[in-house]
């Protein structure tokens, strides 16, 4: 038996400081007995339980051996005479009543063994009992499961409580927020244990906000307001608080309906909100490290396949010194997350999701002193599973054969569980945990009968003890004590006053040597370092227009709005030194002398307001790659200071796009021979400005023959030709040298085509298009130079994106129906808004973030003409009064039951409506049958009755099919 490590040992002695001892177990209800029963049963598996009794009583003696060497452990002796005695009756034990009531007795005292673990010093859990998130296929609200969709306001379910409960089944449990009707996502325990931080929806409502409740649930306290949603808080060591929101007002670049939710700040009342992340891609799930960092998830996909990059990331609570923490070059698993500190570890606990299915799950550990990417430092916890979606790779772990390793252990399966889920450490070897025992599956529809999250005890040996089946999902658990506060991190940012309207200050990025561990040809070649901005997607059509995105950037990856912000020069030590806009998404590209991408940084970095920070180089993702190097004052660099890169000479404010950097080159230079139809020029490639004939396909409908491409050609010719997701492009040689992103080499292979690309790879140096017009020998002996030179080297080195910021600013914002029932937000790409991520507005009204009027086209204008005078129609309501019934202030409404059916055959559809209320008597139902997935009455005639309260006073009304909801005045 592997003995306790001393780091274990360590967090044992500081968790019992810190929480109270558990007093002896309480006696267990009826229906607590039951439940434990019934999931040791389930835990048997296809384990005859003559045989399964006797492996528990072997795992169980294993078990005391390696909590009775623990310091603060109680003697097992009793437990262990009790199972020698058990032993002795399996061989005489006779009929499945004794066997089975035998096999009872040994888990019972197995449970008190592990409960007997002197970790586990606390006796009461906080967790939250929280429906699934609701989607239905055919709108905005399907994939439900998917990593950034779940979380959405919109998706929320009304029914969620935030538990306190004991560690017995069935124990007293209290709902902090009493009868608050709505949805929860992850709270925290404040420090002290006197208090807690929880994300919460009221039923009726379309966003999560925060909400700080004291232990004893007397006080709930909201802390922040708005249209957006406030994510996941956690308590920081400097009194702050740390969460995920959709403040930046970003749509995930391939989900345009779905926000990207960045990490931000606020002071302990919510006051004082900032956006501390660059990211344009959604983040999630902080918690702090041991040494006072903040760990989360972070999604991106600069130059990369959007689909497997989801790792783990580290910051400063105040956003500075981001760092790779593990798996940015990784994929597999598939989304690192849920990452919690093990105690007196620098080692971190983990779900492994589906970037999918956020509700199948496979636990793991990571050592990042041990390497940064798959396979080393990954330790799978939970063996028998593969990680969602991606299967596992080859190895399927380092640590699974490594004797060195710890834990170096013996799994033993239990049943059924094929999904884990929100683990809390309590050592190298405890954890809490939630674990469904069935599988979930990728379905874009809820099922009532879908297997739902129960509480457990677990160690990485894998005994498990029931804690908690809840009546809906218990999950997000830790022990509600008192607990240790980390160091905290002295605050090195320099914070603009919001509202005061001042620009924030620069921050300073060096490098004492961009060449350190780079390969060998860059330090002979490497001239300069350019510097790139990508823009956050502010901008969403609502639906999908071409393959993933909408508006489409690129033909040939989910792209964002691309700009150049300058360059710089290489001293001849290596070093560089610049001053950078805060709060931008920034990444690097190394020149020749010829001013051409010859290495590419497929990531991004960026810095806060007054910070500085450094790098060792262009390298590939190692352990020397972490932390923030010290500035030498002797490098050449920061002896001459900090410089603004020098802009190109169309200004750093201009977005990269194809109509303005290529077309007008093409014609100025090749007009002559490729625009002539009798020219042999033309037979090869017609530069000819002209629509594409493509037939395109797309994410949910595979051919729309009728539609227009969006693109133009020559565009899709020199970017590879139709260049279609999801197939092989690793013969795919485009004439303008870009890297084909999408369905490249490795996408569906070894994750190779997310490594560091060697230098001379792809873009200007290898672009046929750029030696035939510099060269001097083609065709009509062309040279290009200047800034048309310029201009076509920068659209290569950016990978060709075919819309700028200008263009996306020249269309209209959307119209549909869902973009009026479902988002909180306003959907815009025209009056898109530009965010401040250091100047937001506080009170989250987004309509007045945006400031300007919608633009709509005259189709949409006439469109939302006739919705409205559909809704007078059905139900004469007239459109004055659906307005006056939206923007009624103080309007509390709580729907208490809805149904839908004929007069003897009805569907319950209260969840469902709720959710499409909005604390207004105007409740946007366009078609009843979306309530349910079943025709309740088949043929026959169906209302909807409504039963609510309106400001306090009940009410009830019934409406023909399909008619406009408007409740009447109380």
């Amino acid at each position: 038996m592997i003995k306790m490590s001393r780091i274990a040992i360590v967090a044992i002695v500081s968790l019992a400081f810190i929480c109270t001892m558990s007093p002896a177990a309480s006696a267990l209800t009826p229906t607590g007995q039951e439940q434990l029963e019934a999931d040791w049963l389930m835990q048997c598996g296809k384990t005859p339980i003559t045989e399964r009794t006797a492996l528990e009583i072997t795992w169980a003696r294993n078990l005391a051996e390696r909590l009775g060497a623990l310091k603060g452990c109680k003697s097992l002796k009793t437990e262990l005479a009790t199972l020698a005695k058990l032993e002795k009756k399996i061989s005489g034990a006779k009929g499945e009543e004794a066997i089975k009531k035998l096999y009872f007795e040994v888990r019972t005292v197995k449970r008190a063994i592990m409960f007997s673990n002197p970790l586990i010093n606390f006796d009461k859990v906080i967790m939250i009992d929280n429906p699934y998130p609701m989607g239905k296929g055919g709108d905005a609200t399907n994939e439900w499961k998917h990593e950034a969709r779940h979380r959405n306001g919109y998706m929320g379910v009304p029914g969620g409580r935030l538990l306190v409960a004991g560690l017995d089944p069935d124990s007293e449990a209290k709902n902090l927020f009493g009868d608050r009707k709505g949805s929860f996502w992850r709270p925290d325990v404040h420090f002290s244990g006197d208090k807690v931080i929880v994300s919460f929806e009221p039923a009726g409502e379309k966003a999560y906000h925060l909400y700080e409740v004291d232990k004893d649930g007397k006080k709930v306290t909201q802390l922040t307001f708005g249209d957006y949603d406030d994510l996941d808080p956690i308590y920081t060591p400097d009194g702050k608080i740390t969460f995920c929101t959709s403040r930046a007002h970003t749509y995930v670049r391939c989900m345009p309906m779905t926000h990207a939710y960045a990490v931000a700040r606020c002071d302990a009342n919510g006051k004082n909100i900032y956006v501390v992340s660059r990211n344009g891609e959604a983040e999630y799930m902080a918690s702090v490290l041991n040494d006072g960092r903040v760990i989360y998830t972070r999604w991106e996909y600069t130059e990369k396949a959007l689909w497997r990059v989801q790792s783990l990331w580290t910051m400063n609570p105040d956003g500075t010194n981001v760092q790779i923490f593990w798996g940015n070059q990784s994929r597999w698993p598939d989304v690192l997350t849920e990452a919690r500190a093990i105690p007196g570890s620098n080692r971190v606990m983990f779900t492994g999701l589906g970037h999918h299915d956020w509700f199948a799950g496979c636990l793991g550990i990571i050592d990042p002193n041990k390497g940064l990417d798959y396979p080393k430092g990954l330790t799978k916890v939970t063996p028998q599973l593969a990680w969602p979606e991606v299967g596992d790779g080859k190895p399927a772990c380092e640590n699974e054969t490594d004797k060195n390793s710890s834990p170096a252990r013996k799994y033993h399966e239990n049943g059924g569980f094929l999904a884990y889920k929100t683990p809390y450490p309590l050592s190298e070897e405890d954890f809490l945990c939630s674990a469904v025992n069935g599988q979930i599956g990728h379905t874009n529809q809820f099922s009532a009968r879908s297997p739902k999250f129960s509480l457990y005890l677990m160690d990485v040996y894998g005994n498990r003890e029931l804690i908690r089946k809840g009546t809906h999902n218990a999950y997000y658990a830790m022990p509600f004590c008192k607990r240790p506060t980390p160091k905290a991190i002295p605050d090195r940012v320099d914070w603009p006053k919001i509202g005061s309207g001042a620009k924030p200050a620069d921050g300073i990025l060096y490098s004492n040597d961009v060449f350190s561990n780079a390969p060998k040809i860059l330090r002979e070649k490497g001239k300069y370092i350019r510097v790139l901005q990508m823009d956050p997607k502010n901008y969403t059509t609502w639906h999908k227009t071409v393959q993933h995105d909408g508006p489409a950037i690129s033909v040939f990856q989910a792209d964002g709005v691309k700009r150049i912000l300058g360059t710089v020069p290489i001293e001849k030590d290596g070093s560089i030194a610049m001053k950078v806009p805060p709060g931008q998404s920034l990444f690097f590209q190394m020149l020749d002398e010829k001013k051409q991408a010859i290495h590419v940084m497929r990531s991004f970095t960026g810095v806060m307001p007054g910070e500085v920070r450094g790098c060792f180089g262009c390298h590939e993702s190692k352990l020397v790659t972490r932390g923030n190097p010290t500035a030498t004052s002797t490098s050449i660099a920061m002896k001459k200071g900090p410089k603004k890169p020098v802009e190109p000479s169309w200004g750093y404010n201009t977005s990269i796009s194809y109509a303005r950097f290529v077309q007008p080159v093409l014609d100025k230079h090749c007009a002559k021979c490729h625009n002539d139809a009798k020219h042999k020029a033309y037979a090869k490639l017609n530069m000819t400005l002209r629509p594409s004939k493509h037939r395109w396909r797309d994410h949910s409908t595979q051919t729309r023959p009728g539609d227009v491409s969006p693109f133009t050609e020559p565009y899709l010719t020199l970017v590879g030709g139709k260049c279609q997701w999801g197939r092989n492009k690793s013969k795919v040689k485009p004439l303008s040298g870009v890297y084909v992103v999408e369905s490249y080499d490795g996408n569906r292979g070894d994750g190779s085509d997310l490594k560091t690309l060697a230098p001379y790879t792809s873009f200007s140096p290898k672009s046929k298009l750029i030696e035939n017009a510099t060269s001097g020998k083609h065709g009509n002996k062309v040279k290009v130079t200047g800034e048309d030179l310029e201009r076509l080297v920068a659209w290569v080195d950016a990978n060709g994106p075919y819309l700028g910021d200008e263009e996306i600013r020249e269309m209209y914002d959307p119209y549909t129906p869902t973009v009026i029932s479902i988002p909180q937000v306003r959907p815009r790409v025209a009056t898109a808004p530009v965010i401040n991520r250091f100047d937001i507005r506080q009170d989250g009204n987004s309509e007045k973030v945006a400031g300007v009027p919608l633009k709509l086209t005259k189709e949409a204008q006439a469109a939302k003409a006739k919705d409205l005078e559909l809704m007078k129609k059905t139900k004469k309501v007239t459109p004055a009064e659906i307005q006056a019934a939206m923007n009624e202030k103080n309007v509390k409404l709580v729907i208490t039951k809805a149904s839908y059916g004929s007069k003897d055959q009805r569907a319950d559809v209260t969840d469902q409506v709720a959710r499409w209320a909005q604390n207004c008597r105007y409740i946007p139902l366009l078609r009843y049958r979306d309530l349910t997935s079943k025709d309740p009455a088949r043929g026959k005639v169906k209302t909807l009755t409504i039963e609510y309260t309106l400001n306090g006073k009940p009410g009830k009304m019934t409406y023909p099919d399909n008619a406009t909801v408007v409740l009447p005045k109380n």
